[in-house]
């Protein structure tokens, strides 16, 4: 009986996986699904060519190249403002808002350069909640894979290019923040507040106003 038991219940969630993971090829053509996996996309690009990580990675070489006297402590003090600004959106987001905390922290960067404190506060944690929040349920697993593989694929070119032009991609990461402000007033949905349902029905163009 036991092992009848674990039988069925292994049986059981074969079946479930196989039906919340299988899509086709039409399912692409329904604007509940290439919509939220475009902006899922695009969000995890943006995300990554606002140079957070190359800031990160080459920090060291950042400040000594700016003759600080202490690089190392330059770059703690860094590290240290990228935790305490992600905290502190942890703690608004809910209050805030996605998109509002996503316009906030592009435009702040592509104005201050400030960029670690501006991409911890929201293109750091928000693009990985609204990630959770858009798609639906049958392709969640398809979409999230999507988006991780886009998002360390162009933190890997943009990690392994930012040494050999250094200056010049300041200059590009701003330009690139104030993209993602017009990305995001046009194209990201709020999502606080909402339910699966009310964010499809955006998506589909059925929703009420």
């Amino acid at each position: 009986l036991y092992m009848t038991q674990t039988f069925n219940l292994g049986f059981y969630f074969y079946i479930n996986i196989e039906q919340c993971t299988y899509i086709d090829l039409a399912d692409l053509k329904d604007p509940g699904v290439f919509k939220p996996l475009g902006i899922g996309i695009m969000m995890m690009l943006l995300q990554q060519m606002t140079g957070i990580n190359a800031i990160m990675f080459y920090a060291k070489t950042i400040f000594e190249q700016a003759h600080f006297e202490s690089s190392d402590v330059a770059t703690v003090i860094v590290a240290a403002t990228q935790v305490v600004f992600t905290a502190i959106a942890a703690i608004i987001m809910d209050k805030a808002g996605r998109k509002a905390l996503l316009i906030l922290s592009a435009a702040a960067a592509y104005l201050t350069l400030l960029t670690t404190a501006c991409f911890a506060l929201g293109w750091g944690p928000t693009p990985w909640l609204v990630m959770s929040e858009i798609f639906p349920t049958r392709v969640r697993g398809l979409g999230s894979a999507l988006c991780v593989l886009t998002n360390w694929t162009c933190a890997f070119i943009v990690t392994k290019t930012f040494q050999n032009l250094m200056v010049r991609t300041f200059w590009m990461f701003s330009g690139l923040c104030a993209l993602n402000v017009i990305f995001t007033a046009i194209f990201v949905p709020e999502t606080k507040g909402k339910t699966l349902e009310e964010i499809q029905a955006r998506f589909k163009g059925t929703h009420r106003h």
